[in-house]
């Protein structure tokens, strides 16, 4: 049993299956998925009102085209371009579209100022729906309903500007048809961007008009051609190699832009490195070539060194002999009480030695005399003879001592007094003498900070240091501009899904060239021997056993070629039940690329048959060449203007 896509991914790239799937989605890869049965669309009917403001013509506008059906459907004009071309065919057509795609293709400004109401309905597989919108300053408001089995109506969606009108039509007809947006890469100067094309691109399949350049759609960038074929004639695969192949297309390109614009900072790097060192040179230079360096940067550096520290020991000092001072202060307080406490004393020690020395002979208070007997007992007792109270001795023969400890406390005092004046003196002395010499080294800072020597020398110096710092800031080595971690994972995905893409396209393809060159010759494009169309839908012909481009085939030859190919998309999608084609295609002017009217009879006749055999084809045209559209389709299929007069 062979491995999956999936599995083949991870297994090539050594990351489980989980992670794979992971880092691919979120790159907007996704594996090929079954194609649904999808429905084919038929336009049931086509009507407007409006209002025809013109200097030509003007009235009311009243449209209505109904009952339509799969085949050949036309709206024609006679009498050339000359005289009636210019009569609303085209417009009608541009109408159909506006209603399908939601947003405007080719319908002139004037006319969509003349619209009022507009409503177009269609059967999808058979069930109907119907697009009804008012126009309202050029700006629709309506909505989007189907017909339920009951008869009752169910809205889809609904709109009342540009932008809604053909975001509501776009995942509409998406969903519908099963479709994928087709992503492509724009190149950008800043290394691209992703272009994503939905509805209104791939709708292009539908429309044939203007010159006939391209085969599918008509725009012919990015690849879009060969992408649109490759969804609506279901290849397998094709999705997601566009998708696989947009991823890798993004990490190229922005590696291509990481890598262009490394390369430019490393070219602007080297010119600003010669640049810096050529300076830097001449900066040294010009640095050696001061001659004053009588005031150098070190030696400046020393003195601002030699400054903060004074400055820091003359603080101290004054901080020391602040300190000093207050104790200083403390200390001459203490001598003078000492010295107070030892005159008390002395004073004291005389006083009472005095008047112990008395022997008094009467109180002194009444004077009455002192008896003899008191006075003697006063010696016997050690009482006064007057109070009676004891006499101590002992604080007589103590008085010595206390009066030496005195002198020792008031000496000790005007010592500890007399060295700390001193000391105060001295340190008064040192913090006088630092700040002077503090004052004398901060004028010498000043003068020599502001010496022009110095400033001379100091910008050089500042000079080659700074180019130096950018020379070293330019000279780091930068890291190379390096692929995504995922670029071999998506890689591998986008090898895997072109093997499973190529593998599955042969058959296809090959039908498909039959049957392009089968219609095309039964379309009236004569003489062509082979057609060789490949997936990226561009086609080589053989015609006189000469192999031409599509693109230098005559316009007619282009115009059946793209017909041709449109309805075997339809036809082969039909038959392997692979196609993702609506089965609409609306045909503007195929008579301006005849150059007779048989021509154009045949090609409708062709047409017609073609229709009538091909399931859910319905084919609108518009013509100035009414009497062939009509010979060949019928009135009952063609709308055609009067003589003079428009089509509505």
């Amino acid at each position: 049993m062979t491995m999956s896509w999936l599995e083949l991914v991870a297994k090539n790239t050594g990351i489980s299956i989980a992670e794979t799937e992971a880092r691919l989605q979120k790159r907007g890869i996704y594996a090929d998925r079954p194609i649904r049965p999808t429905p084919k669309l038929t336009v049931t009917g086509i009507s407007f009102k409006g209002q025809r403001v013109s200097k030509i013509a003007s009235g009311p506008i009243d449209f209505n085209w109904t009952d339509l059906n799969t085949g050949v459907w036309a709206v024609a004009s006679y009498g050339g371009a000359d005289q009636s071309n210019l009569v609303g065919k085209s417009s009608v057509l541009e109408i159909i579209l506006w209603c399908l795609r939601g947003e405007i293709k080719g319908l002139q400004e004037d006319v969509r100022s003349w619209l009022s109401w507009v409503q177009l309905t269609f059967q999808l597989d058979g069930r109907p729906h119907t697009i009804e919108f008012v126009v309202n300053d050029k700006r629709p408001n309506g909505e989007l309903k189907t017909t339920r089995p009951n008869g009752t109506f169910e809205t889809i969606d609904r709109f009342s500007s540009d932008e809604g009108f053909a975001a509501i039509m776009s995942r509409f007809m998406m969903n519908t048809f099963d479709l994928q947006p087709i992503s492509s890469r724009k190149d950008s100067e800043e290394g691209g961007s992703t272009v994503i094309h939905g509805w209104p691109a791939l709708s292009g399949a539908l429309y044939f008009g203007g010159e006939h350049k391209s085969l599918l759609g008509d725009v012919l960038m990015a690849g879009l051609p060969g992408r649109m074929l490759q969804l609506y004639v279901g290849l397998p695969w094709a999705s997601t190699v566009i998708q696989a192949a947009t991823a890798k297309k993004e990490i190229e390109q922005q590696l291509v832009y990481a890598t262009r614009g490394y390369s430019s900072r490393m070219k602007q790097e080297e010119v600003t490195i010669a640049r810096v060192s050529a300076q830097l040179e001449q900066a040294r230079r010009d640095l050696i070539n001061i001659n004053d360096k009588s005031v150098s940067a070190t030696s400046l550096d020393e003195l601002i060194a030699t400054v903060r520290a004074l400055a820091t020991q003359t603080f101290t000092l004054e901080q020391t002999a602040t300190g000093i001072s207050a104790e200083l202060a403390v200390l001459r307080s203490a001598s003078d009480d000492d010295k107070r406490a030892l005159r008390d004393l002395r004073e004291n020690l005389v006083t009472e030695a005095f008047f112990t020395g008395l022997q008094p002979s009467c109180c002194p208070r009444c004077e009455k005399a002192v008896p003899k007997e008191r006075i003697k007992l006063e010696s016997v007792e050690q009482s006064c003879s007057l109070c009676s109270e004891p006499i101590s001795l002992n604080e007589l023969d103590d008085s010595e001592e206390m009066l030496q400890a005195a002198q020792d406390r008031a000496n000790a005092s005007l010592a500890a007094y007399e060295a700390t004046k001193l000391l105060h003196k001295q340190s008064k002395g040192q913090a006088a003498a630092s700040l002077a010499k503090l004052s004398q080294l901060q004028d010498t800072l000043i003068a020599a900070n502001n010496s022009s020597s110095y400033q001379d020398q100091r910008d050089a110096e500042l000079l080659v240091a700074r180019l130096e710092g950018e020379l070293q800031a330019h000279s780091k080595p930068s890291a190379t501009p390096q692929a995504p971690e995922d670029s071999a994972l998506v890689d591998t995905a986008y090898k895997e899904a072109k093997r499973a893409f190529d593998n599955g396209k042969s058959e296809l393809m090959g039908k498909l060239n039959e049957e392009i060159l089968r219609l095309a010759n039964d379309f009236g494009a004569l003489g062509l021997e082979s057609i060789e169309l490949s997936s990226n839908a561009t086609m080589m012909v053989r015609k006189g056993n000469q192999k031409s481009s599509f693109s230098r085939l005559t316009p007619g030859e282009r115009l059946r070629l793209r017909i041709a190919t449109a309805i075997a998309l339809l036809r082969i999608g039909n038959e392997l039940g692979v196609g993702r084609h609506p089965g609409l295609l609306i045909i503007d002017s195929p008579g301006a690329e005849e150059t007779n009217e048989g021509d154009l009879a045949k090609l409708l006749i062709e047409l017609r048959r073609v229709a009538t055999e091909t399931k859910g084809l319905q084919i609108f045209i518009a013509s100035a060449n009414a009497a062939a559209v009509v010979t060949a389709l019928g009135n009952e299929h063609c709308r055609v203007a009067p003589q003079g007069g428009y089509v509505w």
